[in-house]
C-alpha cells in the first residue's frame, strides 16, 4: 500500500500513467463509489476500457490542482 500523501506530480511518480479506478481510490483515499460518481459528473475524464475505466495521471494532476482537467 502506498503512503497517503496530498497528490502532486512527485508523489505519483511510481505510479502508471494510465490509471485503474482502483488506483484513483488509493490516491485520493476515497471509495469506490465517489471515483465513478466523479467519473459519471464529468468532473474526473475517464475513458471506458471494458468492464471499467482508465484514468490518465496527467488529468488527475490537473484536476487535484484546481484546473479543469480534458
Amino acid at each position: 500500500m502506498r503512503q497517503n500523501h496530498t497528490p502532486g506530480r512527485e508523489v505519483l511518480a511510481g505510479w502508471p500513467e494510465v490509471l485503474r479506478t482502483g488506483d484513483v481510490q488509493e490516491i485520493l483515499g476515497v471509495g469506490r463509489k465517489e471515483v465513478y460518481r466523479l467519473i459519471a459528473n464529468g468532473a474526473l475524464p475517464a475513458v471506458r476500457a471494458g468492464r471499467g475505466y482508465r484514468i490518465l495521471k496527467a488529468a488527475l494532476v490537473e484536476w487535484l490542482a484546481g484546473g479543469k482537467a480534458s
